[in-house]
C-alpha cells in the first residue's frame, strides 16, 4: 500500500439489480470485465524518468479527474476507471469487519499424547495506521471437536447447547461523515459481492480487504459511484467559499463547516517509511481508498495557500485549485475564449 492502488485493464456495467441494505434496489454494478487484468500502480508519485524511483516526483492533481467527472455519463465513468481503478467506497467506509465464526484446525497435548481438534475462531479484520490487518480470535465457546472431523476446517461453525450464537458484524461509517455505527456484516458489505447469494451474505468467508483476492471479486454498486463523485464534487463546492467570516454570509459559513467537517472524515491517509534491499529509506504511504488519496491532495493544496476557484467562463463554471489569486480562468483555452467572446460582443455594439 506504499502510494500504490489497483486497477483492472478493463471495467464494465453489470445490470444485475443491487441492494443497497437500507437504501432500493438500482441497477447496475462496476465489476472487472471477464479477461481483464490487475495491476498496481504509483497513484501518489510519477516515476522519474531517469532513476525510476517512483517517490521522487509527487503527483496531486489526480482529483481533478474527479472533479471533472460527469456521474451520470456512464461510458465516462467505465473509461476513468480504466485509467484509476474503483474508488475504494467499502475500506473506506470500514473500520472492522468481524465475520462469522468458523472451525479451524488446531494441535494440543494433553494426557492421550498428540491431537487434533476443530476449534471455532473468527476473522477479523481491522483498518490501521499500517494497513488492514487480519487475525484470528477465538470465539469463547469452550467448545471443540475431536479427531475426525478435518473435513469441516473452514465449515461454519455452530455454538454448543446454550451458548448463544455470534452474529458477524461491520464497524463502519459513512462516506463524507465522521459518525461510526456496527451493523450486521451482510447489510454492511454484502452488495459489494454481488457474486455471493443472499442468504448467505452474513457468514461468506469475505476476503481481506485491498488482497488480490479482494479485488478480483469486489464491484462497485453504480449508483453508490454516481453519489460518490458528486458529493466529493461538492465537497470541494463548499470548500470554495472561503474568506473571513466577518464577511461571509451565513450561507457561506455554513457551506464552509459542512466542507471542511466532509474532508477531514476522508483523512485516512498515514505516512511511515520503508527500507528497501539496498539501504535506502523511502516514504510510505497507507489509505483505504482514492478519495482519501484525493481529499489529501485537496488538504495539501488548501493548506499551501491555494484557493477553490469556479472557471469564470460562463459555458464551464468548473471546479479548480489556483496558486494565483487573481487566476480567473481553469485554462488558457477558456481564458482565450472569453476573451474572444468579449471582443465578438464589442463588435456588434460598435
Amino acid at each position: 500500500m506504499g502510494g500504490w492502488w489497483w486497477r483492472f485493464t478493463d471495467y464494465l456495467i453489470d445490470e444485475l439489480p443491487v441492494s443497497h441494505g437500507r437504501r432500493p434496489y438500482t441497477p447496475g454494478y462496476i465489476r472487472p470485465s471477464p479477461d481483464a487484468r490487475l495491476e498496481a500502480y504509483p497513484v501518489l508519485f510519477n516515476p522519474d524518468a531517469e532513476t525510476g524511483d517512483i517517490h521522487s516526483k509527487p503527483k496531486g492533481d489526480n482529483y481533478q479527474s474527479l472533479l471533472d467527472l460527469n456521474a451520470d455519463d456512464d461510458a465516462a465513468i467505465i473509461s476513468w476507471c480504466r485509467q484509476y481503478g474503483l474508488l475504494g467506497i467499502l475500506p473506506q467506509e470500514s473500520i472492522q469487519l468481524r465475520l462469522a465464526p468458523r472451525w479451524r484446525l488446531i494441535g494440543f497435548s494433553d494426557s492421550a499424547g498428540r491431537r487434533r481438534a476443530l476449534a471455532p475462531y473468527q476473522t477479523v479484520y481491522a483498518r490501521t495506521p499500517a494497513g488492514w490487518q487480519g487475525m484470528i480470535e477465538s470465539t469463547g465457546w469452550n467448545h471443540m471437536e475431536l479427531e475426525g472431523n478435518e473435513e469441516y476446517d473452514d465449515a461454519l461453525a455452530q455454538p454448543g447447547a446454550g451458548i448463544s450464537p455470534i452474529t458477524p458484524t461491520a464497524l463502519m461509517t459513512q462516506l463524507f461523515s465522521s459518525n461510526y455505527e456496527e451493523r450486521r456484516l451482510g447489510e454492511a458489505v454484502g452488495h459489494f459481492f454481488p457474486q455471493i447469494p443472499l442468504a448467505e451474505k452474513d457468514t461468506a468467508l469475505y476476503p481481506h480487504p485491498l488482497s488480490d483476492d479482494f479485488w478480483h471479486q469486489y464491484c462497485e454498486p453504480l449508483e453508490e459511484f454516481r453519489w460518490a463523485v458528486r458529493d466529493f464534487q461538492e465537497m470541494v463546492d463548499n470548500l470554495s467559499h472561503a474568506g473571513p467570516w466577518d464577511v461571509l454570509l451565513p450561507r457561506g459559513r455554513s457551506a464552509m463547516v459542512i466542507g471542511q467537517d466532509q474532508l477531514n472524515s476522508l483523512l485516512s491517509i498515514y505516512p511511515g517509511l520503508e527500507v528497501q534491499f539496498t539501504g535506502t529509506i523511502t516514504a510510505r504511504w497507507t489509505f483505504p481508498s482514492l478519495l482519501a488519496i484525493f481529499a489529501f491532495e485537496v488538504w495539501q493544496k488548501l493548506i499551501g495557500g491555494q484557493s477553490i476557484r469556479h472557471c469564470k467562463r460562463s459555458r464551464c463554471r468548473r471546479l479548480f485549485l489556483a496558486a494565483q489569486y487573481n487566476r480567473e480562468y481553469c485554462s488558457d483555452r477558456c481564458r482565450q475564449a472569453e476573451e474572444k467572446a468579449r471582443q465578438r460582443r464589442r463588435n456588434q455594439t460598435s
